[in-house]
């Protein structure tokens, strides 16, 4: 998972160049330099340009979802009574969690998705399940591995390592909806309501773009703001 730290490659040595501290921000002048990156040089620049004093945003590139589809997910709520819902406006399936980048680092991000290119396609979303993490879990709806999902998945992901050049993990992509945070150990009776309902249906939503979202960690709980919109081909 992205960290937090941004690592730009600055030469061609093999040392890394000295920290540079701002505002609590700590950005990593990687020296290290592969061959395959040689050669984007504007790039590099442009990232060594973003190397200021300033703030951060956490970032996350995800696919929206119907108003038809969010509803219909809303209904688990008289389904399984009890939990922290995550609100209609915040659902929607993550295709990159990138983290914290510094604010004059996004409009190189925003380049490396615009060059992006895909067809629009189909989604199922469908099932319900329990991730455990940490001391609680997550209750998700399921989404549907499809090929043109894990393509633009891929795309997503080498946009950003290739141009915007994010450090980023190799966790296995199971795509999902995230419906309910658990802070407490997920309780047997919670289980055996998912078991029950495991087969729901919530539809299909055609997907003809994927959206770059800043989030906002807040009291009350997250925040998200559109930053741009990337839409397909056909």
């Amino acid at each position: 998972m992205f960290t937090g730290r941004i690592s730009i490659a600055a030469g061609a040595t093999q040392e890394a160049s000295k920290a540079v501290y701002g505002f609590g921000l700590h950005v990593y002048i990687a020296a290290a330099i592969s061959d395959k990156l040689k050669d984007r040089g504007k790039n590099l620049m442009l990232a060594s340009n973003a190397i200021v004093h300033q703030g951060e945003d956490r970032l996350f590139v995800a696919v929206e979802l119907s108003d038809e589809v969010k509803a219909r997910l809303l209904n688990v709520r008289t389904l399984i009574p009890g939990l922290k819902w995550t609100p209609a406006a915040n659902l929607h399936l993550t295709l990159r969690f990138i983290g914290q980048v510094p604010q004059n680092c996004i409009p190189l991000v925003q380049q490396s998705l615009c060059r992006i290119s895909f067809d629009a396609f189909r989604l199922t979303v469908a099932g319900l399940g329990l991730f455990k993490r940490g001391t609680g879990g997550i209750l998700w709806a399921g989404v549907k591995k499809e090929p043109a999902l894990m393509k633009l998945k891929q795309k997503v992901d080498e946009a950003l390592w290739e141009s915007a050049m994010l450090s980023l993990d190799e966790k296995e992509f199971l795509p999902h909806v995230t419906l309910s945070r658990l802070k407490k150990p997920i309780s047997q009776p919670l289980k055996q309501l998912v078991q029950v309902h495991f087969a729901e249906h919530f539809g299909a939503i055609e997907v003809a773009g994927f959206t770059l979202f800043r989030s906002f960690l807040r009291p009350s709980g997250a925040v998200h703001e559109m930053v741009e919109r990337y839409t397909a081909l056909r």
